[in-house]
């Protein structure tokens, strides 16, 4: 309802969001922030800088109180943070000679100087800019040229926000890009090079470092920042492909929620991709890992395009804290951090329809990316000076993975750990023996599981008309799940375990089960989820019950049968489609890994390991695409009761 009520907002009242913005008036009860951004990057040069500037006006506040400037300096990952907050009273904003006092008309591109005596101009001209700051020590000066518009069938007005550029009042900042890609020349002069006595700079004598690159040039405005943020772009060395992406907690008309913007070019490719046009994204923050990251899978919301993006920055290249705008002003807690070290590698998938696999399109690294994390996501780290506050999460157990995606195999909880933990057999129990509806079922299991007991172990023939195993593979999860259960609810009655392992040892060492038949992955992954919750209920059976040697051939068979299988298949369709087959074949990739995550094997455990991380990722396509926004299912409760029991095995994460 929310989206709707916004798509009836009249179109931006400005078409140049980059220009500066007119305070508001006194009686507005949120405060302003307004703020300009330049990053340049040589890649010849192995150098990056950029200028930052910004205003804040507090609630009900007739003028400025706050104006700050910030120069960041990289130097072959040597970073130089310098911030300084100006006297606002001499702070001129000012269009064609003029104190601005009105939005810009539509249709008219940016044309503004913002000047300081004691720091220096940004003077922008429609497609140009010109920078001249002095810092305590540095003289920056930049030139731009040839702007990269976000789109250049409307420069002026259409940028990042998309179609809610327009709601003004809604979003509490605002977000326009100038430039993805301008051509910049710059030179730096060292202002102490050759001081006196005194301290007074020589300029004379002073040395100077000039070079060209490219730049990118934005601007924010609004009541505040995110509560948290992650925040890039990047220019690739010929300045032919740029990146652009920002995620967060953002309020949207007074509703926290999670929203991510993702924009790529290239010669051949331009892809925008945001929450706010249902396009589903996933991300993943982690500024607390020992190498800072984040990574993004995005896929248009027709299912035709898609793209993986990951930066990574050493920790050591991230600024000091940057002051961020809050309700009451600019601060630097926990304010930001950035980094111009990124890495980012960016990879595009297309298709027709959804029926079709994904065609791998491009691919590409960008080195020197800038990397900004924000707000909450970097309480306690990321060049903090207090500790890491673990107050929200006391009473929790501590996550299965740690920030930077390692396995806390401290954290796994014993087997059993696949759904039926030792908590909930004994609230079963309970149920059993004081619900006579319990009761019933309990009784129909066992006679269930009594007919299992002299039933032959499964033919592993292809069968039926798609020519599969998953038939037999859904038999052998029944008898698992079947003969299992029973022998936990019966006092560990050794005749029901025995028939489990019957069968497992059957898929997973007799020569005639040796191919899971991965053509048709539905069948490898419910035998995969079939052996590993036999595997984990019945982990402590007494060895005369189960011996060593048959669990580690369950184990081994498990993982060359499955997991080597899921590992030689990364890139498999079935994998990220939106539909059933993301769940159950997700779902078994799961429950094998997490049966074998803290296998004594080494090479099991690492196999283990690997197939989680990627399969945890690609569930989640599933249920940004098809449970999103309310939790329907679009193939209907028969197909969703059955198949949201794959997502259970997943409680241990």
């Amino acid at each position: 309802m929310l989206l709707l009520l916004l798509a009836l907002l009249p179109p931006p009242v400005g078409a140049s969001p980059f220009a500066p913005h007119p305070l508001p008036p006194p009686a507005s009860a949120s405060p302003f922030f307004e703020g300009w951004y330049t990053r340049v990057v040589s890649h010849d040069a192995s150098l990056s800088l950029s200028v930052i500037l910004g205003s804040f006006r507090p609630a009900h506040g007739a003028a400025l109180t706050e104006v700050w400037a910030c120069l960041l300096l990289d130097r072959a990952g040597e970073v130089t943070t310098t911030q300084r907050f100006l006297d606002p009273s001499l702070l001129r904003l000012t269009a064609a000679g003029q104190n601005v006092t009105a939005q810009p008309k539509l249709g008219t591109p940016a044309a503004f100087v913002w000047e300081h005596p004691d720091a220096g101009t940004l003077a922008v001209q429609e497609d140009s800019a010109r920078l001249d700051f002095r810092f305590p020590r540095l003289r920056v000066q930049a030139q731009l040229a040839g702007r990269v518009p976000w789109d250049r069938a409307a420069p002026d007005s259409a940028g990042p926000e998309g179609w809610l550029a327009g709601a003004e009042g809604l979003l509490p900042t605002h977000y326009f890009v100038q430039t993805l890609a301008s051509t910049a020349s710059f030179t730096l002069t060292d202002l102490a090079a050759g001081t006196d006595d005194d301290g007074a700079a020589m300029i004379a004598s002073s040395a100077t470092l000039s070079g060209r690159g490219f730049a990118h040039q934005e601007a924010n405005w609004g009541g505040t920042f995110p509560t948290a943020w992650v925040w890039a772009e990047a220019i690739a060395a010929d300045g032919n492909a740029q990146l652009v992406l920002t995620a967060g907690e953002f309020d949207i008309a007074g509703i926290t929620t999670q929203q991510a913007i993702v924009a790529v070019r290239t010669p051949t490719a331009s892809l925008t991709l945001r929450n706010i046009d249902l396009d589903p994204i996933v991300s993943t923050r982690r500024p607390c890992a020992a190498v800072p990251s984040f990574s993004l899978e995005a896929v248009s919301r027709n299912s035709t395009h898609r793209l993986t993006v990951v930066l990574e920055a050493p920790r050591r290249t991230f600024s000091q804290r940057l002051e961020a705008p809050s309700h009451s002003g600019f601060t630097a807690s926990p304010g930001s951090v950035e980094s111009y070290s990124a890495t980012v590698r960016v990879e595009l998938f297309q298709r027709q329809s959804k029926l079709e696999a994904w065609k791998h399109i491009d691919a590409f690294t960008i080195d020197r990316g800038a990397l900004e994390f924000g707000g909450a996501d970097i309480e306690g780290c990321l060049n903090a000076s207090s500790p890491l506050q673990q107050e929200e999460r006391k009473g929790r157990p501590p996550p299965l993975r740690t920030d930077d995606g390692e396995v806390r195999l401290d954290a796994l909880t014993p087997h059993p750990r696949l759904r039926l933990t030792e908590t909930a057999l004994k609230k079963i129990k309970t149920t059993v023996a004081t619900d006579r509806t319990a009761e019933a079922i309990a009784a129909a299991l066992v006679q269930h599981g009594t007919e299992l007991l002299d039933a032959p172990v499964v033919n592993c023939s292809l069968a039926g008309v798609e020519h599969s195993l998953l038939g037999q593979a859904r038999s052998v999860l029944d008898r698992t799940y079947t003969l299992g259960l029973l022998y936990r609810l019966d006092n560990n009655n050794t005749k029901w375990a025995l028939r489990a392992i019957k069968e497992m040892l059957h898929v997973t060492t007799d020569a005639s089960c040796a191919d899971w038949n991965p053509n048709h992955f539905l069948d490898v992954a419910e035998m995969m989820h079939a052996v590993a919750v036999g595997y984990d209920w019945l982990y402590h059976a007494p060895p005369s019950v189960l011996s060593a040697a048959d669990r580690d051939a369950i184990a081994d068979g498990l993982a060359t049968r499955g997991l080597a299988v899921c590992a030689a298949h990364w890139d498999l369709t079935q994998f990220t489609v939106s539909y059933n087959w993301n769940l159950v074949c997700n779902g078994g990739r799961i429950a094998a890994s997490l049966a074998l995550l803290d296998s004594t094997n080494q090479t099991q455990a690492a196999l283990a390991g690997a197939v989680l991380a990627n399969a945890t990722r690609d569930i989640q396509l599933s249920l940004m695409l098809s449970y999103a926004p309310e939790g329907a299912w679009p193939e209907g409760p028969t197909c969703k009761c059955p198949h949201l029991s794959r997502l259970a095995v997943m409680q241990p994460l």
